[in-house]
Protein backbone atom coordinates (compact mmCIF):
# COMPACT_ATOMS: atom_id res chain seq x y z
CA UNK A 1 0.00 0.00 0.00
CA UNK A 2 1.53 3.58 -1.24
CA UNK A 3 0.91 5.93 1.73
CA UNK A 4 1.29 9.60 0.98
CA UNK A 5 3.64 11.15 3.65
CA UNK A 6 5.01 8.28 5.68
CA UNK A 7 1.86 7.55 7.75
CA UNK A 8 -1.20 6.04 7.57
CA UNK A 9 -3.84 6.76 9.90
CA UNK A 10 -7.55 5.00 10.92
CA UNK A 11 -9.99 4.24 13.74
CA UNK A 12 -9.93 1.13 14.96
CA UNK A 13 -13.36 0.15 16.33
CA UNK A 14 -13.52 -1.11 20.28
CA UNK A 15 -16.50 -1.32 21.75
CA UNK A 16 -19.86 -1.25 19.27
CA UNK A 17 -22.87 1.43 20.34
CA UNK A 18 -25.89 0.19 22.69
CA UNK A 19 -29.08 -0.09 20.43
CA UNK A 20 -32.73 -0.95 21.73
CA UNK A 21 -36.21 -0.47 21.58
CA UNK A 22 -38.43 2.66 22.43
CA UNK A 23 -42.18 3.64 22.32
CA UNK A 24 -43.87 6.17 20.54
CA UNK A 25 -42.84 9.58 21.12
CA UNK A 26 -39.75 8.37 23.56
CA UNK A 27 -36.25 9.34 22.81
CA UNK A 28 -33.35 7.57 22.28
CA UNK A 29 -30.21 7.73 24.24
CA UNK A 30 -27.06 8.55 23.14
CA UNK A 31 -24.72 5.76 22.74
CA UNK A 32 -21.98 6.52 20.84
CA UNK A 33 -19.49 3.63 19.96
CA UNK A 34 -15.88 3.33 21.21
CA UNK A 35 -13.11 3.69 18.58
CA UNK A 36 -9.35 4.14 18.55
CA UNK A 37 -7.00 6.45 16.66
CA UNK A 38 -4.12 4.12 15.25
CA UNK A 39 -1.34 5.48 13.47
CA UNK A 40 1.30 3.67 11.13
CA UNK A 41 4.88 5.30 9.90
CA UNK A 42 7.38 4.13 7.51
CA UNK A 43 10.64 3.76 8.69
CA UNK A 44 14.08 4.15 7.00
CA UNK A 45 16.04 0.89 5.91
CA UNK A 46 18.65 0.46 3.31
CA UNK A 47 22.34 1.20 3.24
CA UNK A 48 25.15 2.06 0.77
CA UNK A 49 27.77 0.11 -1.32
CA UNK A 50 31.13 1.16 -1.52
CA UNK A 51 33.26 -0.34 -4.14
CA UNK A 52 36.91 0.91 -5.08
CA UNK A 53 36.74 2.27 -8.67
CA UNK A 54 39.53 0.00 -9.91
CA UNK A 55 37.76 -2.86 -8.69
CA UNK A 56 34.93 -1.68 -11.10
CA UNK A 57 37.37 -1.03 -14.12
CA UNK A 58 38.71 -5.01 -13.63
CA UNK A 59 35.40 -6.88 -13.12
CA UNK A 60 32.93 -4.06 -15.15
CA UNK A 61 29.72 -2.81 -13.91
CA UNK A 62 29.00 -6.27 -13.32
CA UNK A 63 30.33 -6.05 -9.88
CA UNK A 64 27.92 -3.08 -9.04
CA UNK A 65 24.76 -5.43 -10.29
CA UNK A 66 25.70 -8.58 -8.03
CA UNK A 67 26.23 -6.02 -4.77
CA UNK A 68 23.03 -4.13 -5.66
CA UNK A 69 21.31 -7.50 -6.00
CA UNK A 70 22.66 -8.82 -2.87
CA UNK A 71 22.54 -5.75 -0.90
CA UNK A 72 18.46 -6.46 -1.75
CA UNK A 73 18.30 -10.02 -0.74
CA UNK A 74 19.84 -8.28 2.85
CA UNK A 75 16.71 -5.64 2.84
CA UNK A 76 14.30 -8.48 2.34
CA UNK A 77 16.06 -10.63 4.96
CA UNK A 78 16.19 -7.79 7.20
CA UNK A 79 12.04 -7.31 6.85
CA UNK A 80 11.04 -10.35 7.40
CA UNK A 81 13.04 -10.99 10.68
CA UNK A 82 11.33 -7.35 11.91
CA UNK A 83 8.09 -8.32 10.61
CA UNK A 84 8.23 -11.04 13.60
CA UNK A 85 10.75 -9.86 16.00
CA UNK A 86 10.98 -6.15 15.33
CA UNK A 87 10.75 -3.99 18.43
CA UNK A 88 10.59 0.10 18.67
CA UNK A 89 11.32 0.28 22.11
CA UNK A 90 14.59 -1.82 21.64
CA UNK A 91 15.28 -0.08 18.37
CA UNK A 92 13.44 3.03 17.99
CA UNK A 93 14.30 3.57 14.17
CA UNK A 94 13.13 0.81 13.33
CA UNK A 95 9.53 -0.94 13.41
CA UNK A 96 7.69 -3.32 15.76
CA UNK A 97 7.01 -7.08 14.62
CA UNK A 98 4.06 -9.09 15.45
CA UNK A 99 5.61 -10.81 18.31
CA UNK A 100 6.10 -7.00 20.28
CA UNK A 101 2.13 -6.03 18.79
CA UNK A 102 0.28 -9.30 19.80
CA UNK A 103 -1.66 -8.98 22.82
CA UNK A 104 -5.33 -9.53 23.66
CA UNK A 105 -7.00 -11.99 21.49
CA UNK A 106 -3.90 -11.80 19.30
CA UNK A 107 -1.27 -13.77 22.15
CA UNK A 108 -2.40 -17.46 22.84
CA UNK A 109 -0.31 -19.24 25.50
CA UNK A 110 -0.24 -23.18 24.25
CA UNK A 111 0.10 -24.04 28.08
CA UNK A 112 2.03 -23.33 31.58
CA UNK A 113 4.48 -25.91 31.81
CA UNK A 114 8.21 -24.45 32.45
CA UNK A 115 10.30 -24.72 29.19
CA UNK A 116 7.15 -24.61 26.85
CA UNK A 117 4.29 -27.42 25.82
CA UNK A 118 3.69 -29.69 22.96
CA UNK A 119 1.60 -28.51 20.02
CA UNK A 120 -1.29 -30.30 20.06
CA UNK A 121 -3.37 -30.03 16.31
CA UNK A 122 -6.61 -29.19 18.74
CA UNK A 123 -4.77 -25.93 20.00
CA UNK A 124 -3.71 -24.88 16.96
CA UNK A 125 -7.12 -24.87 15.64
CA UNK A 126 -8.10 -22.81 18.50
CA UNK A 127 -5.45 -20.13 17.14
CA UNK A 128 -6.37 -19.79 13.85
CA UNK A 129 -10.16 -19.78 15.13
CA UNK A 130 -9.16 -16.05 16.91
CA UNK A 131 -7.69 -14.77 13.40
CA UNK A 132 -10.89 -13.15 11.38
CA UNK A 133 -10.28 -11.70 8.19
CA UNK A 134 -12.04 -8.84 6.62
CA UNK A 135 -10.33 -8.40 3.45
CA UNK A 136 -12.99 -10.57 1.10
CA UNK A 137 -10.14 -11.53 -1.26
CA UNK A 138 -7.46 -11.77 2.07
CA UNK A 139 -5.02 -14.31 2.39
CA UNK A 140 -4.62 -16.43 5.65
CA UNK A 141 -0.92 -18.18 6.34
CA UNK A 142 0.74 -19.73 8.67
CA UNK A 143 4.52 -19.57 9.44
CA UNK A 144 6.87 -21.06 11.83
CA UNK A 145 10.55 -22.09 11.98
CA UNK A 146 11.61 -24.98 9.84
CA UNK A 147 11.93 -27.85 12.48
CA UNK A 148 8.04 -26.95 13.61
CA UNK A 149 7.07 -27.24 9.69
CA UNK A 150 8.78 -30.64 9.05
CA UNK A 151 7.28 -31.78 12.63
CA UNK A 152 3.88 -30.63 10.63
CA UNK A 153 4.76 -32.97 7.75
CA UNK A 154 5.59 -35.88 10.52
CA UNK A 155 1.57 -35.39 11.83
CA UNK A 156 0.43 -35.54 8.63
CA UNK A 157 2.29 -38.52 8.00
CA UNK A 158 0.83 -40.47 10.90
CA UNK A 159 -3.26 -40.87 10.70
CA UNK A 160 -3.89 -41.42 14.53
CA UNK A 161 -2.30 -37.80 14.91
CA UNK A 162 -4.24 -35.33 12.00
CA UNK A 163 -6.18 -37.87 10.22
CA UNK A 164 -6.28 -38.09 6.58
CA UNK A 165 -5.15 -35.08 5.28
CA UNK A 166 -4.76 -34.42 1.66
CA UNK A 167 -1.94 -32.08 0.23
CA UNK A 168 -2.25 -30.07 -2.87
CA UNK A 169 0.81 -29.61 -5.37
CA UNK A 170 2.25 -26.16 -5.87
CA UNK A 171 3.15 -24.83 -9.34
CA UNK A 172 6.31 -26.34 -9.85
CA UNK A 173 5.21 -29.90 -8.55
CA UNK A 174 5.85 -29.82 -4.93
CA UNK A 175 3.46 -31.08 -2.48
CA UNK A 176 2.51 -27.97 -0.53
CA UNK A 177 1.41 -28.33 3.09
CA UNK A 178 -1.42 -26.70 4.31
CA UNK A 179 -3.82 -27.09 7.69
CA UNK A 180 -7.51 -26.22 7.60
CA UNK A 181 -6.72 -25.72 3.89
CA UNK A 182 -4.57 -23.02 5.18
CA UNK A 183 -0.96 -23.17 3.30
CA UNK A 184 2.12 -23.44 6.24
CA UNK A 185 5.27 -21.60 5.54
CA UNK A 186 8.31 -22.31 7.30
CA UNK A 187 10.64 -19.12 7.83
CA UNK A 188 14.31 -20.03 8.47
CA UNK A 189 17.18 -17.63 8.25
CA UNK A 190 17.93 -13.65 8.20
CA UNK A 191 20.86 -12.33 6.22
CA UNK A 192 23.50 -13.35 9.16
CA UNK A 193 22.48 -16.52 9.28
CA UNK A 194 20.69 -16.48 12.69
CA UNK A 195 16.92 -18.52 12.95
CA UNK A 196 14.08 -15.81 12.60
CA UNK A 197 11.73 -17.91 14.68
CA UNK A 198 14.40 -20.05 17.22
CA UNK A 199 13.39 -22.63 19.85
CA UNK A 200 15.20 -19.56 22.42
CA UNK A 201 11.95 -17.45 23.69
CA UNK A 202 10.63 -18.04 27.06
CA UNK A 203 7.69 -19.65 27.82
CA UNK A 204 4.70 -18.85 29.59
CA UNK A 205 4.76 -21.17 32.11
CA UNK A 206 9.05 -20.15 32.80
CA UNK A 207 11.79 -22.53 32.91
CA UNK A 208 14.62 -22.42 30.11
CA UNK A 209 13.96 -20.47 27.05
CA UNK A 210 13.56 -23.51 24.72
CA UNK A 211 10.20 -22.73 23.53
CA UNK A 212 9.21 -20.96 19.95
CA UNK A 213 6.23 -19.35 18.06
CA UNK A 214 3.63 -20.25 15.59
CA UNK A 215 1.98 -17.15 13.90
CA UNK A 216 -1.42 -17.47 11.64
CA UNK A 217 -1.44 -14.17 9.55
CA UNK A 218 -4.24 -12.32 7.12
CA UNK A 219 -3.37 -10.59 4.76
CA UNK A 220 -5.27 -8.05 3.08
CA UNK A 221 -6.06 -4.12 2.45
CA UNK A 222 -8.37 -4.77 5.78
CA UNK A 223 -5.86 -7.07 7.32
CA UNK A 224 -2.41 -6.84 7.52
CA UNK A 225 -1.02 -4.88 4.95
CA UNK A 226 2.62 -3.43 4.06
CA UNK A 227 3.20 0.06 3.50
CA UNK A 228 5.45 1.83 1.70
CA UNK A 229 6.26 5.25 0.64
CA UNK A 230 7.97 5.12 -2.71
CA UNK A 231 9.28 1.78 -2.74
CA UNK A 232 13.05 1.06 -2.67
CA UNK A 233 15.40 3.39 -3.86
CA UNK A 234 18.41 2.44 -5.66
CA UNK A 235 20.93 5.78 -6.61
CA UNK A 236 23.93 5.15 -7.99
CA UNK A 237 25.86 8.20 -7.05
CA UNK A 238 28.83 7.62 -8.74
CA UNK A 239 32.88 8.47 -7.43
CA UNK A 240 32.85 9.85 -4.43
CA UNK A 241 34.59 13.03 -4.19
CA UNK A 242 36.96 12.06 -0.84
CA UNK A 243 37.17 8.36 -1.88
CA UNK A 244 38.64 6.04 -4.88
CA UNK A 245 35.40 4.43 -4.57
CA UNK A 246 31.97 4.07 -6.37
CA UNK A 247 28.58 4.69 -4.14
CA UNK A 248 25.29 3.58 -4.29
CA UNK A 249 22.78 4.05 -1.89
CA UNK A 250 19.62 2.11 -0.88
CA UNK A 251 16.24 3.82 0.77
CA UNK A 252 12.99 1.97 1.35
CA UNK A 253 10.71 3.75 3.61
CA UNK A 254 8.54 0.75 4.28
CA UNK A 255 6.70 -0.77 7.83
CA UNK A 256 3.55 -2.54 7.92
CA UNK A 257 -0.49 -2.21 9.32
CA UNK A 258 -2.88 -4.09 11.13
CA UNK A 259 -5.89 -2.89 10.12
CA UNK A 260 -8.25 -5.20 12.21
CA UNK A 261 -7.11 -6.17 15.60
CA UNK A 262 -8.28 -10.13 14.42
CA UNK A 263 -6.24 -9.99 11.60
CA UNK A 264 -3.48 -12.03 13.21
CA UNK A 265 -2.62 -14.94 16.33
CA UNK A 266 0.78 -15.89 17.90
CA UNK A 267 0.66 -19.00 19.53
CA UNK A 268 3.85 -19.13 22.20
CA UNK A 269 5.07 -21.35 24.16
CA UNK A 270 5.89 -24.45 21.58
CA UNK A 271 8.71 -26.80 22.34
CA UNK A 272 10.51 -29.21 20.14
CA UNK A 273 8.45 -32.02 19.67
CA UNK A 274 6.34 -34.62 17.89
CA UNK A 275 2.80 -32.95 17.82
CA UNK A 276 -0.17 -34.75 18.90
CA UNK A 277 -4.13 -34.46 17.96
Amino acid sequence: EEVAGGTVEWLLERTLPTVGNRAINEVWSDSPGEVEERIEKVVIQGGEIKIDTAIVKLKGNGILSTQVAMKLKALQAKFHSDFFNGDAAVNPKSFSGLRARASGTQLLNLGSTAGGDVLSLSQLRRAISRVRPLSPTGQVRIYSNLELALRYGDAISNTAVAGFVTQNKSEFGVAAPTFMGIPWFPIEEDAFGNQILPFTETSPGGGAATSSSIYIVAFGASDVNGIQTGGIDVRDLGEMQTENSRLVRLDWLANFATYNPRCFCRLRGIRDAAFTA
